[in-house]
C-alpha cells in the first residue's frame, strides 16, 4: 500500500506541473485525463469500399499523428479505446489486430514516445490477443515502465463491464484472504481496483462513430463531459480535435 501511495503521489505530481503549464498557455479550464473512443473505422471500410486491413492501416496512421496531442498541449493523460471487445466476433477483427501489431512495433521505437518520457500501458484483455502482438505490446510496456512525464493508455480487447467485474473480483478476493474488510469498502477502494486505477478520472471523452453509446472507463464515466462525432474516426483530423479541446477549456459551467 505504502509503494501504490508513493507511486500514485509521484503521478499527481508530474500531473500538477503538466497543469500548471495548461494554465499559463491558455485560459479556462484544464484537461487532466482524455478520452477518445475510435469508432465507425470499419463501418467507413465498408461504405468506401476498402478492405478492413487498409482502413486500420489509415485508421493508425491517424492515430500517429492524433497522439502527438498529448505533449503540445500538455494533456497529463490521453487514453485511446481503439479495439473493443466485441470486435471478436467481427470480420474485421483480424486485419485490426494485424495493423495494431504493426502500430506497437512503431510506438516501441518512435522518437515522441521517449523524448517526451511517454509511459505506455494497455487496459483489457490485450494479453489474449496473438502472442506475436502480446510480445510486442509487453516490450512497450517494458520499454517505457520508467517513464512519469505523460502516460498514454490504450483500450484493447476491451469491454467496461469486464473492467467492473474485474474490480469485483480483486476486491473479493482481498476480503476473501483477510487483506480487506467489507466494511471499508468504498468508491475509493474501487476506483483502485479499476484498470485505470492509478490515475485521474476523465475530464473529456470523445467518441467517433455513428452510436452514441459509451462503454469505456464506466466507473470513471460520471466524472467525464462526453462529446460524441457523428463520423468516423478516420476522418477526425489534428486540428479538429484541437478544436474541441479548446472548446472544452473555454466554456464554463
Amino acid at each position: 500500500m505504502l509503494k501504490f501511495l508513493f507511486q500514485h503521489y509521484t503521478v499527481l505530481e508530474k500531473i500538477f506541473g503538466l497543469l500548471k503549464k495548461q494554465k499559463e498557455s491558455a485560459k479556462g479550464r484544464v484537461i487532466r485525463h482524455l478520452v477518445l473512443v475510435a469508432r465507425g473505422i470499419a463501418y467507413q471500410a465498408k461504405k468506401d469500399g476498402i478492405e478492413f486491413s487498409e482502413a486500420y492501416r489509415r485508421a493508425f496512421e491517424r492515430l500517429k499523428e492524433l497522439i502527438g496531442l498529448q505533449v503540445e498541449l500538455n494533456i497529463p493523460i490521453l487514453t485511446i479505446d481503439i479495439l473493443p471487445e466485441y470486435a471478436q466476433a467481427k470480420e474485421y477483427f483480424m486485419p485490426a489486430v494485424a495493423e495494431l501489431g504493426e502500430f506497437l512495433q512503431w510506438l516501441n521505437k518512435a522518437e515522441f514516445i521517449h523524448k517526451n518520457m511517454v509511459k505506455v500501458s494497455f487496459f483489457g484483455k490485450w494479453y489474449r490477443l496473438p502472442s506475436d502482438v502480446v510480445e510486442i505490446a509487453k516490450k512497450v510496456i517494458e520499454e517505457t515502465k520508467r517513464y512519469d512525464s505523460f502516460f498514454l493508455n490504450f483500450c484493447i480487447n476491451y469491454n467496461g463491464r469486464e473492467e467492473i467485474l474485474d474490480a469485483c473480483r480483486l476486491i473479493a478476493k482481498q476480503v476473501q484472504i483477510g487483506k480487506l474488510d467489507p466494511e471499508m469498502i468504498n468508491e475509493q477502494i474501487f476506483k483502485e481496483n479499476t484498470y485505470a486505477g492509478y490515475f485521474l478520472p476523465p475530464d473529456l471523452i470523445i467518441k467517433t462513430g455513428l452510436l452514441k453509446k459509451m462503454n469505456t472507463l464506466l466507473w470513471d464515466l460520471p466524472d467525464a463531459e462526453l462529446c460524441f462525432l457523428e463520423k468516423s474516426f478516420l476522418h477526425l483530423s489534428k486540428d479538429e480535435l484541437k478544436k474541441i479541446i479548446d472548446d472544452f477549456k473555454l466554456r464554463k459551467y
